[in-house]
């Protein structure tokens, strides 16, 4: 079964707000188990998690997605790295 597009991108919306809510559990639902998560310039974790200190992260995310309509790959590019995600969208 393939998953219209229209679906897909209502499911992301709902992901990312369920996201924003802080309900990651449910957020993931809507990711294959194995799903990966390509961070932008193969950049390590974020950490400080417990200082309190918000941060706003501009980003390009390209989305794969199974046949079921669950996500099994999100690979994460910075503002500068436009041509690059549109690069990496057609294949090239």
């Amino acid at each position: 079964m393939s998953v219209p597009e229209k679906e897909l991108i209502e499911r992301l919306r709902r992901a990312y707000e369920l996201f924003s809510a802080e309900d990651f559990d449910a957020a993931m639902e809507f990711a294959h188990p194995d799903i990966v998560f390509a961070r932008p310039g193969g950049q390590s974790d974020v950490r400080g998690a417990g200082s309190g200190i918000e941060m706003e992260l501009e980003a390009w995310t390209l989305w794969t997605f199974d046949q079921d309509g669950r996500a099994t790959r999100a690979e994460f590019f910075l503002p500068h790295q436009e041509d690059e995600a549109r690069r990496t969208l057609r294949g090239e």
